[in-house]
């Protein structure tokens, strides 16, 4: 299991490397109360992955930016994720069940530029500063609601076209993630990991659990604003 991914010190080089290992492969499968379920091969998630990299490019994020995620866990979150990480962005991963205040505290603290959400609730409490910084913000359902900055469904997202030029690739001591502090003894701070050492994390989770790698399957139960979570899947 370790050599399909013991040389990559990206998470870009670990994605190229498990769909290039086993491109036919179950990757993801969703399975929701009264929905047929969905599943994508890892070739597929790898190529939607880069598809929506470049929308993500065309939209104005750039290497080194950071952007939060506040969608529930689906492969959406997933491809997200890899996308933005294969720009050499950084994914900052929050709870859009948190109070509005405090989120707009936490988007302030790490400067972020671009936010994905379920909709414009979690985002009533932005100043009007913060707004004047977003590039674009991102909701699962297009037309819903209205912002002083560029919107963007999921489907307009992906409709952009594809970048002139391919963005610059992460290198291992870029920034991957900023992960949050519960904020139970006081504000939340943010963490920060950076691509070797997400990497090193996936390694020792899988010499530690046989049980995850090739042919296995498991529940993605955690919110994928959880790093263990992300680095299991």
């Amino acid at each position: 299991m370790t050599a399909l991914w013991a040389s990559a010190a990206t998470v870009p080089e670990l994605l190229a490397h498990r769909a290039a290992a086993t491109p036919e492969g179950q990757a993801f499968v969703a399975v929701g109360v009264g929905v047929a379920s969905s599943s994508l091969s890892w070739q597929q998630f790898a190529d939607q992955a880069a598809r929506m990299a470049g929308a993500l490019y065309t939209a104005g994020l750039r290497h080194g930016d950071r952007i939060a995620v506040l969608i529930p866990a689906s492969i959406e979150w997933e491809l997200l994720h890899h996308a933005v990480l294969s720009l050499g962005a950084i994914v900052v991963g929050l709870d859009a069940h948190d109070v509005p205040e405090r989120l707009a505290a936490m988007c302030d603290q790490v400067d972020v530029v671009a936010v994905v959400a379920p909709d414009f609730g979690p985002l009533a409490a932005l100043s009007p500063e913060r707004w004047q910084r977003l590039r674009f913000v991102m909701t699962q359902s297009a037309g819903e609601g209205a912002a002083p900055v560029r919107s963007l469904g999921w489907a307009e997202l992906l409709a952009l076209p594809a970048p002139q030029e391919p963005p610059r690739s992460p290198q291992p001591d870029d920034l991957a993630t900023l992960i949050f502090t519960s904020g139970t003894t006081g504000t939340p701070k943010a963490i920060p990991y950076r691509h070797r050492q997400v990497c090193a994390a996936v390694h020792a989770i899988g010499e530690a659990f046989g049980f995850i790698g090739v042919g296995g399957r498991l529940l993605c139960w955690l919110p994928l604003s959880n790093l263990f979570q992300r680095m299991v899947n």
